[in-house]
């Protein structure tokens, strides 16, 4: 597939969340890292108070480590996730909120 048959089907592919699949074979990887961030995770929110997600996507992952501290917040910026998040982590007494701020690239 040529680079202008790969943007085009980058740009009409909808993606959703976290879920990756659309990307097929094309992406490899052996999940081998030098840490594990969900464990990571979990060893402090046993004592967690709060807890913040950053662009969240659909959720799906600050929905597994439920049962979450009762001040948890998730912010997305990506529209088509907002309902998608809301749903899954609204009903867990999460507030969701949409991420407006512009991003700038850093100048070159």
């Amino acid at each position: 597939m040529d680079y202008e048959a790969l943007i085009h089907e980058a740009l009409t592919t909808p993606f959703e969340g976290w879920d990756f699949s659309v990307f097929g074979d094309r992406v490899t990887y052996d999940g081998t890292l030098p840490w594990d961030y969900e464990r990571l995770v979990r060893d402090h929110l046993a004592h967690a108070k709060a807890l913040l997600d950053l662009g969240t996507g659909g959720g799906e992952f600050l929905s597994s480590l439920a049962p979450l501290p009762p001040r948890t917040a998730a912010t997305e910026a990506h529209p088509p996730n907002l309902p998608l998040a809301r749903a899954r982590l609204e009903p867990l007494g999460v507030a969701v909120t949409e991420d407006t701020r512009p991003f700038t690239p850093p100048s070159t």
